[in-house]
């Protein structure tokens, strides 16, 4: 299986895309393995009537070893918060490219970004000292050289590569994107004054619990917004759009089943949640009987069998066939594969929990959602 890189980036920082091209091609990575929306030359096809990757194309990438990197700017981050980039939705329709790199352009720091990227990412940055530099560059650099079974340049070789990357990158202008970054953080206190006054409560379930849903609802809806599936998703709207809002609400409902550990959009959507640091401060859990199994490592080991049989299962069906006709299975693979890699970590968190029973929950969750209001109200304050 071969490997192509992805630079995801805002149409502002083409410059920064050019470099980094330029220090990929420098280390040995063939030109045409490597896409940029917005640089000539690595330009993805598109269908020119609905603007929809050419469906060949995209089953090339699903079944090639996929890193992608993303170019952190301030009106990159607005983009990608707001959902406007075509090159997400792309990493949307990948779901979970094999590595993940992000360069941190000037005008941002670490502590800007934590919110909307994975934990497990590897971040590089340029406002660090020259030996952590060093330390990053060189890892990434041996991280793609692996990828592509190339030697990593050394020595003065390195250095004069290394050098131009980080010469063109500190070069990028910071005073306007930090004047945008003010501009951004504007917006967000806004948004939150809007927010404190109703908080929004994500609701993740299997349709085998809908009673258990609607109950949870109707407890909730006075106190609170109420963001699930059959509320919030209209006829033919994208599910997937409606899974990244659950990293975006104050708190995580999650009412856990039998159906919903062996489900793929159910556990999909969770993971999406699972991605971000904390993120168990703001999830509250009901467990239905037919998943009590959950508190046991022996119940837990049943649902890892399952998915790795499932995975199986899949990956069995699909090979042999060509990658052309089985896009959208090679996406299940996909998302299997995610499971596998959080499903453990999800359970444990559960087990831990102090959970009520489902008699008491709904009060629970509403006590808890008082509370978080007037936590925010405090803060605000």
């Amino acid at each position: 299986m071969d490997t192509k890189i992805y630079i995801s980036c805002s149409s502002k920082d083409i410059s920064a895309a050019e470099s980094v091209i330029e220090f990929l091609e420098a280390l040995g990575v063939p030109s045409s393995y490597v896409f940029c929306q917005s640089i000539p030359g690595h330009l993805m096809p598109i269908m020119p009537n609905d603007k929809n990757i050419d469906e060949e194309w995209i089953s090339q990438f699903i079944h090639s070893q996929l890193h992608i990197i993303k170019l952190f700017s301030v009106s990159y981050m607005q983009s990608y918060i707001q959902g406007e980039f075509f090159q997400s939705q792309l990493a949307e329709q990948l779901l979970y490219p094999v590595e993940t790199s992000i360069i941190l352009l000037p005008g941002l720091t670490q502590s800007d970004i934590h919110r909307y990227v994975d934990r497990h990412v590897k971040i590089i940055r340029f406002d660090v000292t020259e030996r952590t530099l060093n330390e990053y560059l060189t890892q990434f650099r041996d991280k793609i050289c692996s990828e592509f079974d190339l030697n990593p340049p050394i020595g003065r070789q390195w250095s004069i590569i290394k050098r131009k990357l980080v010469y063109s990158i500190k070069e990028i202008p910071s005073m306007p994107i930090r004047r945008q970054q003010q501009k951004h953080n504007s917006i967000s206190s806004n948004l939150k004054k809007e927010k404190k006054d109703r908080p929004t409560v994500f609701l993740s379930y299997n349709w085998g619990s809908e009673k258990t849903a609607d109950k949870v609802e109707e407890r909730l809806s006075p106190l609170c917004l109420v963001l699930r599936d059959k509320n919030s998703i209209k006829p033919w709207g994208s599910i997937s759009a409606f899974m990244k809002k659950i990293r975006q609400t104050d708190l995580v409902v999650v009412i856990v089943s039998n159906s919903y550990l062996k489900s793929i959009a159910c556990l999909y959507e969770i993971m999406q949640l699972v991605k971000d640091d904390n993120w168990n401060s703001h999830s509250m859990f009901i467990v239905e009987d037919s998943a009590k199994g959950i508190y046991t490592s022996f119940g837990q080991v049943e649902y890892v069998k399952y998915w790795e049989e499932e995975r199986k299962k899949l990956q069995g069906a699909i090979s042999g066939i060509d990658p052309a006709l089985t896009t959208s299975q090679a996406i299940d693979l996909k998302k299997i594969r995610l499971i596998q890699l959080h499903i453990d970590e999800f359970m444990d968190c559960v087990k831990d929990s102090n959970n009520p029973s489902m008699d008491i929950a709904r009060e629970a969750i509403a006590e808890r959602v008082l509370s978080s209001q007037k936590e925010s109200e405090t803060e605000a304050d």
